[in-house]
């Protein structure tokens, strides 16, 4: 998809030092597939180039995850501790921010829930720039076991460390949080 400049819906600069901007750009979400949709960010004057697509189940997710991730991105970057980044002179830049992320240092705070699909999570982890994505047990457990049977019957594909990293995670959870994952199918 093509993302010009002046085909964004939210165009917000930020002053950057005395004589520098950051230009933040959004452009509308659009469905990728009935259960999929998608929303395109743009921060320029930070150093990356590239448009960043961020996913929700519905248009209006997708936005607000969207704006909440770019926040994270300006919230979290070195001018902005340094005090260098500010909107309309404000520390304030005006986005929303994930819940427990502290507008004065651009740290994460503690561990909070950002959104769920279906039995999944995107949590913020403390001292973690990006998200993290939970789910369910069984889930682990099935895709490491059809991961398993792909590196048997396929050895050239290289799976092995990866199986053997999630075998581990699988064992961990078994041991120290005292639950026992379901058998894979």
């Amino acid at each position: 998809m093509d993302h010009r400049k002046e085909d964004a819906i939210l165009h917000r600069q930020f002053e950057l030092d005395e004589d520098k901007r950051v230009d933040l750009y959004v452009w509308w979400p659009f469905a990728e597939t009935d259960a999929r949709w998608a929303c395109t960010y743009l921060i320029e004057g930070l150093g990356a180039k590239k448009p960043k697509t961020i996913y929700g189940i519905d248009a209006v997710q997708a936005l607000c995850l969207c704006l909440k991730m770019a926040a994270t991105v300006l919230y979290v970057c070195e001018p902005y501790k340094a005090g260098r980044l500010t909107w309309s002179g404000s520390r304030d830049l005006g986005l929303p921010m994930i819940e427990g992320l502290d507008p004065a240092t651009g740290n994460p705070g503690q561990a909070q829930l950002l959104t769920t699909a279906g039995q999944s999570a995107v949590l913020t982890i403390p001292g973690c720039a990006l998200p993290y994505i939970a789910f369910p047990g069984d889930r682990l457990a099935r895709l490491t076991q059809q991961l398993r049977d792909i590196s048997l019957a396929h050895p050239a594909a290289g799976l092995a460390r990866l199986v053997e990293g999630l075998e581990s995670e699988l064992a961990w959870y078994e041991a120290n949080a005292k639950l026992t994952p379901p058998v894979a199918p």
